[in-house]
């Protein structure tokens, strides 16, 4: 005897599946509110007119993550804070969003995101940010002196060697004002400006200000 079941919408679906994996990756579809995109994957995947309901509840079961399937589907543009992208990051992930909260570069993390993943989804946003040291997404234009500059920077011996070099020289108003002119308004995060200033013959510099 063969029996078919109209299913029209998430909640008929649920009804029909079983078994403790399910539940807990139908769990958190419902917790995170994406129950209609969930119907909607599920259709795509099982593009049959008639669905073998036994297929479905196995890969549920044991193909499907939830979260991963939610990071991947999301884009950063479904996000409205750091704090909010943060619920969905793994513990890497997670560090470098608290490094950037507990120091107050938070503006800088989310402005930096925005500007190079909007569109993105969460699932590429996340790997970027595992990886990500302040200055990579601290722009140069929100230093105001060379003494901030410093302070993010003092840590690197090449970039303090020059640094040191140009005070020596009595050149520090000069040397500030030649990289607001070179490293403003260009995007150039403080990585970007370090890498700069590493290839930077010491000589030549002091000479050119």
């Amino acid at each position: 005897m063969e029996i078919k079941t109209e299913i029209s919408n998430y909640y008929d679906l649920k009804s029909q599946l079983w078994g403790s994996n399910v539940e807990y990756e139908l769990k958190q579809v419902e917790e995170w509110g994406m129950e209609e995109d969930f119907f909607t994957h599920i259709e795509s995947i099982f593009s049959d007119d008639i669905y073998d309901i036994t297929s479905i509840n196995d890969y549920i079961a044991y193909e499907f993550s939830a979260m991963k399937w939610i990071r991947e589907t999301k884009t950063l543009d479904d996000i409205d804070s750091l704090e909010e992208l943060k619920e969905y990051a793994e513990d890497e992930e997670k560090a470098v969003i608290d490094t950037a909260i507990e120091n107050n570069y938070d503006e800088y993390l989310w402005e930096y995101m925005q500007d190079n993943y909007a569109g993105e989804t969460l699932q590429t946003v996340l790997d970027e940010i595992s990886s990500l040291e302040p200055n990579d997404y601290i722009y140069f234009d929100n230093i105001n002196n060379l003494s901030e500059f410093i302070s993010h920077v003092n840590n690197n011996e090449s970039v303090m060697e020059v640094i040191d070099a140009i005070k020596k020289a009595n050149l520090t108003d000069e040397y500030w004002n030649r990289l607001e002119e070179e490293c403003k308004g260009v995007g150039m995060t403080l990585t970007n400006v370090i890498d700069d200033i590493e290839s930077l013959d010491i000589d030549e510099l002091i000479e050119s200000l």
